[in-house]
C-alpha cells in the first residue's frame, strides 16, 4: 500500500469562497413517484451471497462500483455487464469502492486493523492512500475522468470538510456558514455537488460548487435534501426528507445546465423530479432509506434502499430524457 502526500490549500477551491451560497429557487414539481413512468425500470443489484449490497457510482461505461456485506466482513465490489468482482484493500478490515472513472480508476475508503478510516485509489492493480492531513476520518469519495477525487472528512477541529485532490494538490471545501460540508461528486468539467448543514437554521441542503462559486439546492417543503452525484450535462441526484424523515431520492436537471456559468435565471428551466423504487422502506423516521449515488451521461442512475426485507439493496435505473 503506497501512501501519497498532499499540499493543503484551505477553505478555497478556485479562488476564494464567496461571502455566501447563491440560493437557486427549484420549481415545485410534485412528488410522482419514479416506479409510475413505465420506461423508468429499476435493476435490483445484490451481490451474490451477500446480506447487505449497494451500488455507489457508475461510470459511462456502464461499470458499477459499491460494498457488500457478506459473513460478518464489507467488502467493495465493481459490477462489469452482470459479472461482481471482489476489491478489497490489502490488510483493511473492510473496504468501500465508491467512485470510478473511465479509465478504471476505482475510488473509495477502507478501516485498518485499528479502526481509522482512510480513502484509497485503485489504478492499474496498485492501491495508494490519499489522507487529508489532520483528518481523524475520511468519509465516501468520486473521482473524474481528469482523475481530481472529492470526499470528506472529520478534521481536528472536530468539523466535516469536503476535499478536492488533484495535480497533487488537496483544497479544502467549506460552504460559508455551514458548520460541516461534506463534498459527494464531481463531474469532468470540474464541478462539485454536496451537501453542507447551516449554523443559522441546523438544516441540511444541498449544493453545485462551479467556477469557485456557491449555488445552494434547496426546497421549502423539505426537512433536508443532499446533493450526491452530478453528470457532465449538470443533472443532480440525491436525496430528501419530509417531515416524517424518510429519505427519498431526486433527480435535478439543472436548467442551462451545458453552460459552464449558470443564469440567473436558470430556476425557470430547473426540474425537481421525486422517485424511490419499488419495495423500499418508507416508515416514518427511516434515515438513509432511499440515496441515489451516481449518474452517467446516459441517465443510468445507481444507489440504494432499506427493502421491506430489513436489507439494504443496490438497483440501477434509467432515468427518460424528457
Amino acid at each position: 500500500m503506497k501512501s501519497l502526500f498532499a499540499t493543503v490549500c484551505l477553505c478555497a477551491l478556485a479562488g476564494a469562497c464567496p461571502a455566501s451560497p447563491q440560493a437557486s429557487q427549484l420549481a415545485h414539481l410534485g412528488a410522482r413517484a419514479l416506479q409510475e413512468r413505465a420506461d423508468w425500470n429499476f435493476t435490483i443489484l445484490d451481490f451474490p451471497g451477500a446480506s447487505d449490497t449497494t451500488a455507489l457510482g457508475i461510470n459511462n461505461e456502464g461499470e458499477i462500483v459499491g460494498r457488500y456485506d457478506a459473513v460478518g466482513r464489507r467488502h467493495g465490489y465493481i459490477r462489469t455487464g452482470d459479472d461482481f468482482t471482489t476489491i478489497d484493500v490489502p490488510g483493511a478490515v473492510s473496504t468501500t469502492a465508491s467512485g470510478l472513472n473511465d479509465h478504471a480508476t476505482v475510488v473509495g475508503f477502507y478501516s485498518s486493523a485499528n479502526g481509522v478510516r482512510h480513502v484509497f485509489q485503485l489504478r492499474r492493480g496498485v492501491f495508494v492512500t490519499i489522507d487529508p492531513p489532520g483528518a481523524l476520518v475520511a468519509a465516501p469519495v468520486a473521482v473524474n475522468d481528469p482523475g481530481t477525487i472529492v470526499g470528506s472528512y472529520v478534521g481536528m477541529d472536530q468539523r466535516t470538510h469536503g476535499f478536492v485532490f488533484r495535480h497533487g494538490t488537496l483544497a479544502t471545501i467549506d460552504v460559508p456558514n455551514a458548520i460541516q460540508t461534506f463534498a459527494n461528486a464531481v463531474n469532468d468539467r470540474g464541478d462539485v455537488v454536496g451537501g453542507w448543514q447551516s449554523a443559522g437554521d441546523l438544516k441540511f441542503r444541498g449544493y453545485v460548487l462551479r467556477g469557485g462559486e456557491f449555488t445552494v439546492i434547496d426546497r421549502p417543503d423539505v426537512s433536508l435534501i443532499i446533493a450526491i452525484g452530478v453528470n457532465d450535462e449538470g443533472s443532480v441526484v440525491g436525496s430528501w426528507a419530509g417531515a416524517d424523515g424518510v429519505w427519498h431520492g431526486y433527480l435535478l436537471r439543472m436548467g442551462e445546465r451545458r453552460r459552464h456559468r449558470p443564469s440567473p435565471h436558470r430556476s425557470r428551466a430547473d426540474q425537481f423530479i421525486p422517485f424511490d423504487p419499488p419495495g423500499f422502506l418508507s416508515a416514518p423516521g427511516e434515515a438513509n432509506a432511499h440515496e441515489p449515488h451516481g449518474i452517467n451521461e446516459d441517465g443510468q442512475i445507481v444507489g440504494y434502499f432499506q427493502g421491506t426485507d430489513g436489507r439494504r439493496h443496490g438497483y440501477l435505473v434509467t432515468a427518460d430524457r424528457q
